[in-house]
């Protein structure tokens, strides 16, 4: 599996560990994807241009809200459904979840 990050490398075994366990709880295999993080949380940012407008987007944000987090992204290296885990900087708590899985719009857990 690739890891892109651009920055948060002291972290990045934490941070890919409670996402990696919290993708498997939801049935993902981590390995099958291509995971991307970095501490701007740029391409959650890009995302959400694409989607400002969804109530989904709204409520995530409104759990973000705050608060520093890592926004973690799975990429589907092979069939399509992705996956974002969102954790606490600070606590390592998990804050959102959003999957494409079963839906074309990310659906919040």
């Amino acid at each position: 599996r690739e890891v892109r990050r651009r920055s948060g490398r002291g972290h990045a075994p934490k941070i890919l560990a409670i996402a990696d366990a919290e993708a498997k709880r939801l049935g993902f295999n981590p390995e099958s994807f291509t995971v991307s993080f970095n501490l701007d949380n740029s391409r959650w940012h890009k995302y959400l241009t694409t989607v400002k407008n969804s109530p989904d987007a709204h409520r995530i944000l409104q759990r973000l809200k705050d608060r520093a987090y890592w926004a973690v992204y799975y990429e589907p290296m092979t069939k399509w459904e992705s996956l974002w885990v969102f954790i606490d900087r600070d606590t390592g708590e998990v804050l959102a979840l959003a999957s494409t899985r079963g839906a074309s719009m990310p659906q919040i857990r």
